[in-house]
């Protein structure tokens, strides 16, 4: 059920509206609550670096986000468990006898990418194996960028056997830079990608990935909104991820 279902059956009217760092400057988020006479707001896609990331930090209205942590009781959180994710993504690969993992990671103002990091960290210590920080790159969750980033780690390390990418996009688009390289994926290149988005099984191999139940994540997002709207201050709802096994990653 999505969140503007859920919505629907508390009550509620849903707006959709878009902004950028830029808009955010000049239009407070205090403002639109008034102009849009809205009595509560979901915001996705905030950076930590946004004007409404500040803002939101004393805000009276009842917001919730997604994937990002506010210290304010009007504002809640919901999302999947981004650490527990990219540890059972880089565990899966470890498992399969990969010990040499790249790493192409978001962009260095999401709070995703963060948790994400730490659990790439995490499945390395879990299993006793040191950290290279130069199999890191940050592809700023784009197809584009994750083709730049794959083709640094690969001149880097030769001997690379797997690539843990925090978002199916940037898999594609590492993928995709592979195959035009020469690589074939898996058999010289294994890839695991993270949200589990409907192109991750039309790309050939299959992608193997972490998934996030959007239905489950807009559920609860919707219900917990609607508690903060009644008063209640619930705090951090968690969804765990699920790892989905296709075709995009074999043992070494």
């Amino acid at each position: 059920m999505s969140f503007k279902n859920t919505a629907t059956k508390l009550g509620y009217e849903t707006v959709l509206l878009s902004t950028t760092s830029d808009v955010q400057k000049n239009e407070k988020l205090s403002k639109l609550f008034i102009d849009k006479q809205l009595d509560g707001m979901f915001i996705m896609g905030l950076k930590m670096t946004d004007e409404y990331y500040r803002e939101l930090s004393k805000i009276e209205s009842p917001c919730v986000l997604f994937d990002i942590n506010i210290n304010n009781s009007n504002v809640g959180c919901v999302g999947i468990d981004n650490t527990r994710g990219a540890f059972l993504a880089v565990e899966y690969l470890i498992r399969k006898g990969h010990k040499k993992i790249g790493f192409i990671n978001g962009h260095k103002d999401a709070y995703v990418s963060y948790e994400r990091l730490d659990g790439y960290y995490l499945a390395h210590n879990r299993y006793a194996l040191n950290v290279d920080n130069t199999l890191i790159e940050y592809a700023d969750f784009t197809d584009k960028g994750a083709e730049e980033a794959v083709e640094n780690l690969i001149n880097r390390h030769r001997d690379l056997t797997a690539i843990f990418c925090a978002s199916d996009i940037m898999a594609i688009g590492a993928l995709n830079r592979l195959n035009d390289l020469g690589y074939t994926v898996p058999d010289e290149v294994s890839i695991i990608g993270f949200d589990g988005i409907y192109l991750s099984q039309c790309v050939s191999p299959k992608l193997t990935t972490i998934k996030q139940d959007t239905f489950k994540i807009g559920e609860a997002a919707a219900n917990l909104l609607f508690n903060l709207i009644q008063g209640q201050r619930i705090g951090r709802v968690v969804i765990e991820p699920e790892l989905i096994e296709r075709e995009s990653v074999q043992s070494v």
